[in-house]
Parts: structure tokens; C-alpha cells; sequence
């Protein structure tokens, strides 16, 4: 018996050992494999003074071009930086490989001094993260996306008629619009038609993010342990400014959310995400945690429509995780505009498809896309050429990895340059007037136009786009201008400039011509 022990513990240890050993092997085999090419490194500062102040993208791409590398490594003072330039590599790390690929990085002045950390477009991949993300998912299905297009096409009536009435303040109307529509489909709420404090606190909220994300605004990103001072202290007048901003958070997550659950009390609110939560709640176990857990979804979503702000010009690559708050919705809007008023002749020739197969005096909408190709290309192509997130949404690494014989290591910042991939030389040219040509080419490359707009995408990078696309998409698509009466606005001079801050730059405008109701 003893020695059957003696035996069966012998076994053990050398199994244990040799299970050991293996670890080891293939941990040195790794650590001896090359990271991926990248610009010459200074000592300690690695490739700190390399970094663009703007338009980073493009210098990111030029750096993969002349390496010859879909996949380059930069050290920013010790900070791992993996930037992806090719959709075939962000589609293997990002898309087959979430498990490690899904976290972000960390933001201590924006979630854990301002509260974002709720917010499961700032969280790290994690449980709450994943339950956050089904519902949301689950709400915004294509079927269920349904529920909420009379909604969409009743604001969008609402915008006709603005500029109708007060056409020299495009934008502006815009901007107000986007903060609308997702208030209408979070909240079920109908907002003011000017000054509406829910949009005031939206505005609020986004700028307050934005300030708090410029690049080396505060030494807490780069010294953690400095959240833990007191705010009275002299010199801690960013702490004082967080709590101020902390406040924003809390109003911004509170104040639609309370306006719901009096209109669902009232029998008042619109079909909405905060409604049909409810419906599916109310007899839940735990009222409070889903109540919570709808709130956090809601304000995420708030957050991510209310596109109300410029941003500056000199954005960075830790700048874009507070880009999460400008999901495409007014920059698209602007984009297309523009797009127009630039490529008369794609104007003309959709305003005749649609002429062709809406009736008169309706709108088109969304049973009419199969049947208006030419319009969905321009969509498409607006999706493309003026891509909102160029270098998309940061991710963080959770484990070290391999891929092309490349170490990557882990806790990596990795970047996967949109812009790159939507502006491959071999499947696209940058000229405006391209646009004349949208439904040939998007037959012609079919994999560009799943990235840019694909809301049935897979899991993993396309995945992270899909849901933050389709809201933008169906915005864009009920947005019916062409209808009826071109649009014909007068900018002078204008400058469209591709991924610079992500929207268009302008100087004036004024809409000249009338839209159209029906």
C-alpha cells in the first residue's frame, strides 16, 4: 500500500514537473520571439517624440508602409502601443480572439473619479460588461431595431420642418436632432423643440468627458496613486473639477432616466428601450439591480448619440476611448450633406431613383432600401470616406500573444486603424467624386462595405462597430433631403477634410432651397 503511494506521488510530482517544464519552454519560447517592427526607440522614451499630434492615422499607415507590416509595435515611455493596418489582422486578433482582445484601457480620470466606469463602452471585458452588451444587443436586433423607426421618421419629419423654417442653422438643427432621436429611443422621451434640459446635460457631460481626455491633461493618468488626494489640498484643483464633473455623470445617467419612469407611470411615454426594459423587468427578483443594470445600458446609449460638440483637431491615440461618445450620429449627418453639395450629379441621380420608387408625397423609408440601391451605396460610401473613428476604439490585451511569429505583449494598447482599411489604395481612390460611382464599386468590393455598414456583423471588431453603425445607419437612411427639392446650401470656402477630427470642416453655410415635407 505504502509503496503504491510512494508510486502514485511519484507520478504526480513528475507529471507536475514535466507539465512545469513545458510552461517554461514555450514562456521562453516567446519571450525570445521578435515584437513587431516599429519606428527607431530613444532610451526610456522609447517613441514618445515620434507620436503625431493629429492625424495620427495617416502617419500610422505611412510607418506600416514603410516597414511592410500590417501589424507595427510603438513604446511610448513604456507603454506598449499595437497598431493593426490591415482588416485582415484587426479581423484575427479582434474578431477571432476577444476572449484576450475585448478589455480597454484603463481611464482613472474618467471612470474612477467621473463615474464612467458603469458605462460598458469605457468598462473593461468583464461579466457586468458581457450582461450589459446582451441586452443592449437584444434590444437592438434587426427585428427589434423595428420598434423604434416610427419614432425615427416622426423626429426626422421634425428636422424638415426646421430648416424649413430657420435654413441658415444646418448644423446646429443637426446636432439637436441626433440628441433627439436617441433621447426618443432610450427614454421614450419627446424633447423640447429648443433649450431641452436633457440635451443641456448631454452637452455638459460630452464636453466634460472630452476635456478630461486631452492628451496629458492630467498627471493622474500617468500617476494613479494621485486620485487618493484630498481635493483641499493646494494644487488639487483637478481633483475639485472631477467631483464637479462626477456630478454631470450622475444628472446625465438620473434625470432622463427619472423622466421615464414618470412617463411609464403616466401611460405617456413613447416605445423606447427604457419601456420595454420595464415591461420585461417589473416582475424581476431584483428590481433594483435591473433597474440599475437599464439605467447604465440607457446612458450609454445617451451618451453615444449626443454627438453635440466639436472636437479639436490635435487628438491622440488616448484620446479615442472618449471618442466612444461620438458614435457616427451628427458627423454623419454633416458628412453626407456635404458629400452632396460637393457631387451634384450623385445628388441628381439618387433624387431620381428615389422620384422612381417612392410615391408622391410619402418619404422614403426603410421598407423602400432594397429598392433604392444607388441611395444605400451613398450611405455606404459616406460610412467610408469620412470615417468618424479613424483609428477606431482602443483595446487593451489581457494575456500575451502571438501572431505572424510576432510576440505581442500583454497589457498592450491595441489600435486597429480604420482609416487604413477603408482607404486601401487597392480597393478604393479618395476622390469626391467617386460618389457617382457608389453602387458599382460596392459591388465590386464587398468585404470595405461590410466594415463600413454591416449591423448583422460578427463578434469581435466588426461586432464593436455593428450596433454603434446602425442607429447612424437608420438616421442616415430616414433622413429623406432628397426627397421632392434638392438641397442646395451655400458654403464658402469650404474644406472636407478626410478623418480630421471626424467631421467635415466647414466655415459657413446656409440653405438656400426648401426641403419638402410629406
Amino acid at each position: 500500500m505504502a509503496t503504491t503511494l510512494r508510486l502514485a506521488d511519484g507520478l504526480a510530482s513528475a507529471t507536475f514537473l514535466f507539465i512545469l517544464a513545458l510552461w517554461i519552454c514555450k514562456f521562453r519560447a516567446r519571450r525570445s520571439l521578435d515584437l513587431p517592427p516599429g519606428p527607431k526607440r530613444l532610451p526610456l522614451l522609447g517613441n514618445l517624440l515620434d507620436m503625431p499630434t493629429a492625424s495620427e492615422w495617416e502617419t500610422y499607415h505611412r510607418w506600416c508602409k514603410e516597414l511592410d507590416s500590417d501589424i507595427i509595435h510603438l513604446d511610448v515611455a513604456g507603454t506598449s502601443i499595437i497598431v493593426l493596418d490591415s482588416a485582415e489582422a484587426a479581423t484575427d486578433l479582434l474578431e477571432k480572439r476577444p476572449m484576450i482582445y475585448s478589455s480597454r484601457p484603463r481611464c482613472v480620470m474618467i471612470n474612477e473619479l467621473m463615474g464612467w466606469e458603469r458605462n460598458f463602452g469605457f468598462m473593461k471585458y468583464c461579466e457586468q460588461w458581457r450582461i450589459q452588451r446582451r441586452l443592449f444587443d437584444r434590444m437592438f436586433n434587426r427585428t427589434a431595431s423595428r420598434n423604434y423607426q416610427s419614432q425615427e421618421a416622426r423626429t426626422t419629419r421634425g428636422l424638415l420642418k426646421k430648416l424649413l423654417k430657420d435654413p441658415d442653422n444646418l448644423f446646429s438643427h443637426l446636432r439637436y436632432h441626433a440628441s433627439t432621436i436617441i433621447l426618443s429611443i432610450a427614454y421614450g422621451i419627446e424633447v423640447l423643440p429648443e433649450d431641452d434640459p436633457h440635451v443641456a446635460i448631454a452637452e455638459e457631460g460630452v464636453r466634460a468627458v472630452i476635456s478630461a481626455a486631452r492628451p496629458g491633461a492630467f498627471l493622474v493618468e500617468s500617476l494613479p496613486f494621485l486620485k487618493y488626494v484630498p481635493s483641499w489640498m493646494p494644487g488639487a484643483g483637478w481633483k475639485r473639477q472631477a467631483k464637479e464633473w462626477y456630478r454631470v455623470t450622475k444628472s446625465m445617467a438620473d434625470m432622463p432616466f427619472e423622466t421615464a419612469k414618470a412617463r411609464i407611470a403616466q401611460g405617456t411615454i413613447f416605445p423606447s428601450f427604457t419601456l420595454f426594459c420595464h415591461q420585461q423587468y417589473q416582475e424581476s427578483r431584483d428590481p433594483a439591480y435591473h433597474e440599475d443594470l437599464v439605467k447604465d445600458v440607457a446612458v450609454a446609449m445617451f451618451s453615444a448619440g449626443s454627438d453635440t460638440v466639436r472636437l479639436p483637431a490635435n487628438i491622440t491615440w488616448n484620446f479615442m476611448v472618449a471618442n466612444r461618445f461620438r458614435l457616427q450620429t451628427v458627423s454623419l449627418l454633416e458628412t453626407f450633406f456635404l458629400a452632396m453639395l460637393a457631387n451634384p450629379e450623385a445628388q441628381k441621380k439618387a433624387q431620381e431613383e428615389i422620384d422612381r420608387v417612392v410615391k408622391t408625397g410619402h418619404l422614403p423609408d426603410f421598407l423602400d432600401q432594397e429598392s433604392l440601391p444607388f441611395v444605400t451605396a451613398i450611405l455606404k460610401e459616406t460610412f467610408r470616406w469620412q470615417k468618424i473613428l479613424p483609428n477606431g476604439v482602443p483595446h487593451c490585451l489581457d494575456a500575451d500573444d502571438v501572431y505572424k511569429g510576432y510576440r505581442i505583449p500583454a497589457g498592450s494598447i491595441i489600435i486597429a486603424n480604420s482609416w487604413a482599411m477603408l482607404h486601401d489604395e487597392a480597393s478604393f481612390l479618395d476622390n469626391l467624386q467617386w460618389f457617382n460611382n457608389t453602387d458599382t464599386r460596392f459591388g465590386t468590393h464587398p468585404r470595405p462595405s461590410i466594415l463600413i455598414l454591416s449591423p448583422s456583423s460578427p463578434k469581435g471588431f466588426l461586432h464593436q462597430t455593428a450596433n454603434s453603425t446602425r442607429t447612424s445607419q437608420t438616421l442616415l437612411y430616414s433622413f429623406s433631403v432628397l426627397e421632392r427639392e434638392s438641397v442646395l446650401v451655400d458654403i464658402w470656402p469650404m474644406h472636407l477634410l478626410g478623418g480630421e477630427d471626424s467631421s467635415a470642416t466647414r466655415q459657413s453655410a446656409s440653405v438656400t432651397e426648401t426641403l419638402t415635407t410629406a
